[in-house]
């Protein structure tokens, strides 16, 4: 049991952001009564409570709050109350709000901590933790960026607790999803969500991963094609073999002559031929009267 002290305990409200026990992360803090929060919390051994906001409006009151938030403490603060606040915040554990006192300098709450419900037997326990390090490795491996320390970190984890609240602190999820694993006391159905919603994203990562590697892999072959185009006719100008004026005008001749579409295609796949085997190949005169013929046609 976490022992905090028995008197109102300053609110923080937390936009786009749900805090989990055992986890540190720095935070920006600007608005006032924020600010007098983390003050506050500084003459109360660093106590705050963290609850995360339904809304993104700019002053919150206690209806727009989760009742059910993260006991931290403010660990180190910099900066200064007219520019705002750089606070380290530390989860201590699972809280809920009992009751407010609000005024137009502070939100302080009064409430009881919440345990966990310890509803896993050891085998069990020990099947999800195993199940949770393996897909979580397995997400982190579809991510940018060098990772290997956070997969080192979670997989040497051994407290199921503890990585049931990194697991959910790193995943990306929408605010509503992390706030129902916050609030689950169950730790059985808090894996069970964990493991659900770990094993979807894999599948929709693993997915944009295939789709932008089929997408990167057309891209190179369309770049370079253009690049061994633009090499062809730099090559054919320097050889003298450049498209003649003529040969220029062909795709517009054959546009305005009103051939039948079969036709048409015909003349504008032999026109584009034209444009690269060269005046020096026996081919180009043959192509040009055959050309000249449909367009007189």
């Amino acid at each position: 049991m976490v022992s905090f002290p028995d008197t109102a305990i300053p609110v923080l409200p937390s936009r786009n952001l749900v805090l989990f026990p055992g986890q540190a992360i720095p935070m920006l803090v600007g608005r006032p009564k924020s600010i007098r929060a983390v003050e506050q919390a500084l003459e109360k051994q660093g106590w705050i409570l963290l609850l995360a906001q339904k809304n993104s409006t700019e002053k919150p009151g206690v209806e727009d709050l989760y009742k059910v938030g993260t006991l931290a403490k403010v660990s180190h603060l910099s900066g200064d109350p007219k520019k705002g606040y750089q606070a380290l915040v530390t989860g201590q554990a699972r809280f809920e709000a009992e009751s407010f006192s609000d005024s137009p300098e502070l939100l302080s709450a009064h409430g009881r901590v919440l345990e966990d419900l310890q509803d896993l037997e050891e085998g069990t326990s020990r099947v999800l933790v195993k199940h949770l390090k393996e897909l979580a490795k397995e997400l982190l491996s579809f991510l940018p960026g060098d990772l290997w320390k956070l997969a080192g970190f979670i997989d040497a984890m051994e407290d199921p607790v503890l990585l049931s609240h990194t697991a959910s602190q790193h995943i990306d999820l929408e605010l509503g999803q992390k706030q129902e694993l916050l609030q689950q006391i169950s730790l059985r159905q808090r894996y069970l969500t964990l493991l659900e919603l770990l094993a979807k994203q894999k599948e929709e990562l693993k997915l944009q991963n295939e789709v932008n590697r089929k997408l990167n892999k057309k891209l190179g072959k369309q770049q370079r094609e253009a690049i061994l185009r633009e090499q062809l006719r730099t090559i054919q100008e320097e050889l003298g073999e450049g498209k003649s004026g003529s040969e220029k005008d062909y795709e517009a001749k054959i546009e305005e002559a009103g051939m039948p579409e079969e036709v048409k295609k015909i003349a504008l796949e032999q026109s584009n031929r034209l444009k690269t085997i060269g005046e020096s190949s026996p081919e180009s005169h043959v192509i040009r009267n055959y050309l000249d013929l449909l367009v007189a046609m």
